[in-house]
């Protein structure tokens, strides 16, 4: 850890200074970093750079500048310019991921930011089914859009299979052609899908000292092109309203269109799930996951179609592979328990219903299931809501360490489900 000096601190905001660094990082918190704690701070405070940390009351989205700094957002602006000034910063940086991502990419426009890294930005509030859904109240008349705004370099990492990160994506490369970079696997959590290994804190040291950002990432563009992202407007609003026959049609009034997106051939197999349309969305899953194997839904999408058709080892395999991907996700473990409930193995159904009491003690059905399972398997409950509550970092930490492996086409059942080979409109 670099020596870093605390210089001001406060609920939502903590500035530091690191002798003789050139660059001032200023990291702008997610909506799920809770103040007084800030996102990326163990890894900022391991890089040679001096340090800002701001994070926002979530219905303000850092629309209002920083708690506690006199003047909005302006005077947030100004807090940084200063605070650069005065520790000899020859360059600015802002960094955040989806709420923080905004944060950023507005504060690092107007304070004249040398770069801007954005994961998982909606640039445009309010859009349905999107993060910033919560966005549209007392301050929805403050910077609504602000793909509009050009810092003097901006890097965009979006996850593939998030529709609003991909809209957003589509609609800044439609208006700066920023810097854009695809995951093909990833949804909103880009930092966590990038922190499997060293890219993730690359990307950031990369930023910190001028350098490329993810050289070895394909940058996206052709992906992004107006047909297609036209497409995916269309596509959204049905997507959050459920209606699956809605969705259906539109993808097949658009097959070209939609086979460039991994996300809408996924969308269209739970279309086909939903309308019971079994054996086609099995063979669409199949197909996801051909190309795209480290995408968990795709997974627990398919586990659940082999379910429906009572083929209970291969949709415990699937199943598993999803918690492989995702050990953390309370809904597959929920998801996973049914599935053992199902083919009858009580003790494996209880296992995991206790694990989707771990990793999410704050839903009744959860806590109902685990009592009906732990009837089945004729063990009692030890574990309460209390204990689940106090050790829910633990256990986050304890499900990886038990089921993380991101191997998982090398963990096929022993009697694989044969693979879509044929076009999937066909």
């Amino acid at each position: 850890m670099h020596n870093k000096q605390t210089i001001r601190s406060g609920q939502h905001f903590s500035f530091h200074e690191s002798p003789d660094a050139k660059t001032l990082a200023v990291v702008f918190s997610s909506r799920n970093t809770r103040p007084p704690k800030f996102t990326f701070w163990k890894t900022f405070q391991q890089l040679d750079c001096h340090t800002i940390y701001f994070n926002s009351p979530v219905p303000e989205w850092y629309r209002c500048g920083i708690p506690d700094i006199s003047g909005g957002i302006r005077g947030a602006v100004k807090a940084i310019q200063d605070f650069a000034a005065s520790v000899g910063a020859t360059r600015i940086v802002t960094v955040g991921s989806s709420m923080g991502a905004y944060g950023a990419h507005l504060h690092g426009s107007m304070a004249g930011a040398d770069h801007v890294l954005a994961f998982g930005f909606e640039p445009l509030l309010g859009v349905p089914g999107g993060k910033t859904e919560i966005t549209i109240n007392e301050y929805q008349w403050q910077y609504p859009d602000i793909s509009g705004m050009r810092p003097k370099n901006l890097s965009v990492i979006y996850g593939e299979m998030d529709i609003n990160d991909t809209l957003g994506a589509g609609l800044l490369y439609q208006r700066q052609k920023p810097h854009i970079i695809s995951l093909p696997h990833a949804q909103h959590d880009t930092p966590d899908f990038l922190a499997r290994d060293e890219t993730f804190a690359n990307m950031l040291s990369a930023l910190v000292t001028g350098n490329p950002i993810g050289p070895d990432l394909s940058t996206d563009g052709p992906h992004l092109n107006n047909d297609l992202c036209k497409f995916l407007w269309r596509l959204n609003a049905p997507l959050v309203a459920k209606n699956w026959k809605a969705v259906d049609e539109i993808i097949k009034q658009n097959v070209t269109l939609a086979e460039q997106s991994r996300l809408a051939m996924y969308m269209w197999g739970v279309a086909d799930y939903r309308l019971n349309q079994i054996d086609q969305s099995i063979t669409k899953f199949q197909r996801i996951i051909e190309t795209t194997p480290l995408f968990w839904e795709a997974w627990q999408s398919l586990s659940a179609s082999l379910n429906r058709k009572s083929d209970f080892e291969a949709a415990i395999e699937a199943g598993l592979n999803a918690i492989r991907l995702r050990p953390h996700r309370s809904i597959a473990h929920l998801h996973l328990s049914h599935v053992y409930d199902r083919a009858g193995k009580a003790d494996e159904a209880l296992e995991h219903a206790l694990w989707a009491c771990r990793l999410n003690w704050s839903r009744d059905e959860y806590r109902t299931w685990l009592l009906n399972a732990s009837d089945k398997a004729a063990k009692p409950v030890i574990e309460d809501k209390d204990i689940w509550i106090k050790c829910y970092d633990d256990n986050v930490k304890l499900a990886h360490s038990t089921f993380g492996a991101y191997d998982v086409m090398q963990k096929l059942p022993s009697k694989p489900w044969p693979l879509a080979q044929h076009a999937i409109h066909g």
